[in-house]
């Protein structure tokens, strides 16, 4: 058993990765709960055991292997939903230097003509005025499928549609992603956003100008609070552990992105973005997970967030009484959604956690931004995406 001498205690390493603090007694073996958790993941992780258990274990970290390959090398069960993506991510950062080799992702590409990232010394340049065009199509369309109904309901009711929950047996879980396929689903998210939106037929009858405004001081609560609503509902118990990036069939780890660039140094992006990730954890997506929300208080919560026009200047003057307006409709059906639905008397302390939530992830997106202009000043990573109109109403936070 490998340990290693501190001023306080002997520290005794996990026996599958041999370099993080064990934290306990994981598949027959001592092991740190990364490696436990990596486990916990394959399809049938009954009967899973370390081949340091059997004796029969050549793995070793002196032979200068990945922790990914040691520890999937380091059972006697292969780890059928945890494919070997590191020689695809390998191919994938060598192919980035002559895009005529159409080399596999491990993640879907949901948005094919989403322009291809280059790289200039530390920045990530790519044409974020495609993707505004694209959102700004949607927003154009003054029609709505949703008329006899309230507009909180008509987000309720697409909500399923346009963000379906894939069930946890059927959800391909990969050890990292390469940047691209990143925005490539960002991009596909956001678009579906403004059409979700756009079933509103209040909002879908504004001005355009106005409909842009409010888009894009919304987006990014969308895009959290139902990125958490779904982990939730399919993750469950590892809910509170890690952010994923996922599509219709896959999720990965969202820190572990292959960021590739002549001058941008991995490592230190790295650091940079897992400070925020931790958090966002912290702030939101723990909070959020402990107070068990339904599907109607995600959806008010972005409901509100849609319609909270104060603070967004040179709005038309109907759109800000409309706004108003609607938020003491939405009030009115939470109040009865608790009332009569749940049969709460007392539901004050439910509908404080739905603000304080909201406040926590006002707090995420200050330090995200706060992240990125760290970056940005010590020439550390760059990108277009922050300089952005869809990132306007954080940028000078």
């Amino acid at each position: 058993m490998n340990a290693v001498e501190s001023s306080d205690e002997k520290v005794v390493l996990c026996q599958i990765c041999e370099s993080l603090k064990s934290d306990g007694f994981h598949f027959q073996v001592v092991s740190c709960r990364s490696c436990a958790i990596f486990f916990r993941r394959t399809k049938d992780p009954s009967g899973l055991q370390c081949r340091q258990k059997t004796r029969d274990c050549d793995v070793s970290k002196a032979k200068g292997m990945t922790l990914k390959g040691m520890r999937q090398r380091k059972t006697t069960k292969p780890c059928s939903k945890l494919p070997n993506v590191t020689a695809l991510l390998a191919k994938n950062r060598w192919a980035a230097k002559d895009r005529s080799i159409n080399v596999p992702d491990p993640m879907d590409a949901l948005v094919r003509d989403f322009p291809t990232l280059s790289f200039a010394g530390h920045k990530v340049n790519l044409n974020m005025d495609v993707l505004i065009s694209q959102i700004c199509d949607v927003l154009k369309n003054n029609s709505s499928r949703h008329v006899q109904t309230s507009p909180l309901q008509a987000l309720l009711h697409s909500y399923g549609e346009m963000f379906p929950v894939v069930p946890q047996e059927t959800l391909q879980m990969a050890d990292g992603v390469y940047n691209e396929n990143v925005y490539k689903f960002f991009a596909h998210h956001t678009i579906q956003i403004a059409r979700w939106v756009m079933n509103i037929p209040e909002f879908a009858a504004l001005r355009f100008e106005d409909k842009r405004k409010i888009y894009m001081n919304f987006w990014a609560y969308a895009y959290a609070i139902e990125r958490c609503d779904y982990i939730v509902r399919v993750l469950e118990k590892d809910s509170s552990l890690n952010l994923y990036f996922r599509t219709k069939s896959n999720a990965a780890q969202i820190w572990k992105v292959a960021t590739e660039g002549p001058k941008i140094n991995g490592l230190k992006t790295n650091t940079f973005n897992q400070e925020h990730y931790r958090f966002h954890l912290d702030s939101f997506q723990i909070p959020a997970r402990k107070a068990r929300l339904s599907t109607f208080e995600s959806v008010f919560m972005c409901f509100y967030k849609l319609w909270c026009s104060k603070k967004i200047p040179d709005l038309a003057p109907e759109t800000y009484k409309l706004a108003n307006g609607l938020l003491n409709e939405a009030s009115a059906e939470l109040h009865e959604y608790y009332t009569k639905t749940l049969k709460r008397k007392n539901y004050v302390s439910k509908v404080q956690k739905l603000f304080e939530l909201l406040d926590g992830l006002d707090q995420s997106l200050l330090k995200k931004n706060q992240m990125y202009r760290l970056q940005k000043t010590f020439q550390v990573f760059e990108s277009e995406f922050y300089e952005s109109e869809l990132w306007s109403a954080w940028a000078h936070l």
